[in-house]
């Protein structure tokens, strides 16, 4: 079942309004007429349900539609484009050092070996400017901590 709102909110909305015109009819109707009543909102619902699901795929059948530009990718991600698969670019700058471009709390910027990463800290804030030096890297998860001016790393545990 596709969850997304478009599909589940108007079938939402017509169940709650038959549930509220069987609660009502529930006291006023005769045990047979209400089962009638529960047997007719049954299939007004499913009815509903065919009727919105071939209007939807008749929509998304039309890649012009607006439904369609708004729910379909049309672009694709090409590696010559720039786009990446994975961490194999990020292994390497372990132990690498650098500054944080932005205030990391606890993610941010960081500039490491000249290229502009997001980065996330091991739980402290760091300040934009800092010296950095990535501790960590599982696929794209670069972690830093902040080391201090003589170069010695800083410990969250000691400020």
């Amino acid at each position: 079942m596709i969850l997304h709102p478009i599909i589940l909110i108007p079938k939402l909305a017509l169940l709650a309004v038959i549930i509220v015109v069987l609660v009502i009819l529930h006291g006023s109707l005769p045990p047979d007429q209400f089962q009638v009543a529960v047997i007719l909102a049954i299939a007004v619902f499913i009815l509903f349900s065919i009727i919105f699901w071939i209007i939807v795929i008749r929509t998304l059948k039309n890649p012009h539609s607006r439904l369609a530009r708004q729910t379909i990718l049309f672009s694709a991600s090409r590696s010559s484009d720039g786009f990446q698969v994975g961490g194999k670019e990020y292994t390497g700058l372990l132990g690498t050092r650098g500054s944080a471009l932005s205030p990391l709390r606890p993610s941010g910027a960081a500039l490491l070996g000249g290229k502009r990463i997001s980065v996330v800290t091991d739980g402290s804030f760091i300040p934009a400017n800092s010296p950095i030096e990535v501790i960590e890297v599982k696929g794209l998860r670069v972690v830093v901590r902040v080391v201090s001016e003589t170069g010695d790393r800083e410990r969250s545990d000691e400020k």
